[in-house]
Formats: structure tokens, C-alpha cells, sequence
């Protein structure tokens, strides 16, 4: 499996009750989709997306954790 350089772009995290909720964007250039947006919840990976430009992962980003 090969190692691709990866670059945090962007981070948010909101505290809902008892549940820490984090959300980071990551850009990987030499992938067809540059953007991963990982979902974390109490420290775990809930959910994963991929997208192709920046809007639309600030978009899932806004999305999920709601600000």
C-alpha cells in the first residue's frame, strides 16, 4: 500500500452533553478525490467522506457538526 503525503487543512470540534464531537478536513493532492473530511466522535472514527473540492467538504463538515 502506498503512502500518500497528507495535509490537515481545517479543524472543528463542539461538545454536545457527554459526547466530544471533532471533525477534520485533510487534503490529500495525489488521490482523485483531494478532500477527506473524517467524522470523530469521543476520540473514534464515526464516519469518513470524500470530496473533490473544498466547499463541498466544508459543506459535509458544516453538516455534521452543525455550526
Amino acid at each position: 500500500m502506498k503512502n500518500y503525503t497528507s495535509i490537515q487543512h481545517n479543524h472543528r470540534h463542539k461538545m454536545i452533553e457527554r459526547d466530544f464531537i471533532e471533525s477534520a478536513i485533510v487534503n490529500t493532492p495525489e488521490l482523485s478525490y483531494k478532500y477527506q473530511i473524517y467524522i470523530l466522535k469521543n476520540g473514534y472514527t464515526v464516519k469518513k467522506h470524500y470530496r473533490k473540492t473544498l466547499s463541498a467538504a466544508y459543506k459535509v463538515q458544516n453538516k455534521n457538526i452543525g455550526e
